[in-house]
């Protein structure tokens, strides 16, 4: 357990399902930006930047179809 074996290539880490979120996620109703972070704990989280007039922001209208299509995309 946590040994290294001589010639044994090293597996590759998958990227972090935010990170994939947030290269997937675009929103119906404006210009959105996402981005990533890590905390000191070392999980990261997903920030979306909506436009000042974006129904979503202003709460009218559910980001949950915009969330569940870059989930299925990040998810292939």
């Amino acid at each position: 357990m946590g040994r290294r074996k001589p010639n044994k290539p090293r597996r590759e880490r998958p990227e972090p399902m935010a990170a994939r979120l947030a290269s997937a996620y675009e929103c119906g109703h404006c210009n959105s930006t996402t981005r990533t972070t890590k905390d000191e704990r070392g999980i990261n989280h997903l920030w979306i930047s909506h436009d000042d007039g974006c129904p979503v922001l202003a709460g009218t209208l559910p980001s949950a179809p915009d969330m569940v299509r870059a989930a299925q995309e990040a998810r292939s």
